[in-house]
């Protein structure tokens, strides 16, 4: 009888001691599991941050371009170009920061410096905007204008060929579409431009940026999105 009490007081104990050691050995996981997540979730912050800071150079460099060589065709044109340049960028750094924009307001900033790129190059670029959205969908901030920037880089813009974008929405994309009329030369800027907007993307969404790339036209899809999935 004294066996059989002793037995089970022994296995009492052992049964404790395992409980105990797997209740610390579990908080000692789970604690250092919350340390890697608590890691790689500032790792991703600042890639995502990364990107984010590369934008503001990025839409700087481009505009000065495009400054410079108005400077050399027109003074007078470009000193005005240059005043409608810093309001854009104004309304460029309150966007900066923000993680998602409504697309009404990405489309109103767009349609700004869309007028100012027509103002720069008149009958020789031409752009057509959607005439209604829904005010529930969003993009990535200053996704668009890094889009049009890019077809400006990549393409001639001239009288004899006028270069066209067109932006529209279907199927939860807003589709931004050019006539493709690449030039012989452009210069390389590292880690900008649509690398960018999909690696931003990527932080947000499943859905994938779309890219075709046809024989007279480039279109780029972006995936609009809601307050649920941003």
């Amino acid at each position: 009888m004294y066996l059989i009490m002793e037995i089970g007081e022994v296995s009492i104990f052992v049964i404790i001691c395992t409980l105990c050691y797997q209740f610390l050995y579990f908080n000692e996981t789970r604690s250092t599991e919350q340390l890697a997540f608590k890691a790689e979730i500032g790792k991703q912050t600042e890639k995502y941050e990364s990107l984010r800071r590369q934008l503001s150079p990025h839409f700087l460099f481009n505009n000065i371009n495009v400054l410079t060589a108005l400077i050399e065709e027109n003074p007078q044109k470009a000193v005005r170009f240059s005043e409608a340049l810093g309001n854009i960028y104004r309304h460029f750094l309150r966007q900066e920061d923000e993680d998602v924009v409504s697309l009404e307001s990405a489309l109103s900033f767009s349609k700004d410096y869309l007028e100012l790129l027509k103002y720069r190059y008149e009958e020789a670029f031409q752009y057509v905007l959607p005439e209604a959205i829904a005010s529930n969908q969003y993009i990535i901030p200053l996704a668009l204008q890094q889009v049009i920037e890019n077809t400006i880089k990549h393409n001639e813009v001239s009288r004899e060929k006028p270069l066209q974008i067109t932006i529209g929405i279907q199927n939860d994309y807003i589709i931004i579409q050019n006539t493709k009329q690449l030039k012989t030369t452009v210069e390389n800027t590292k880690g900008t431009g649509i690398e960018n907007i999909q690696k931003r993307y990527a932080f947000l969404t499943e859905k994938e940026v779309v890219i075709e790339d046809e024989v007279n036209s480039f279109t780029i899809k972006l995936p609009l999105l809601n307050m649920e999935n941003a």
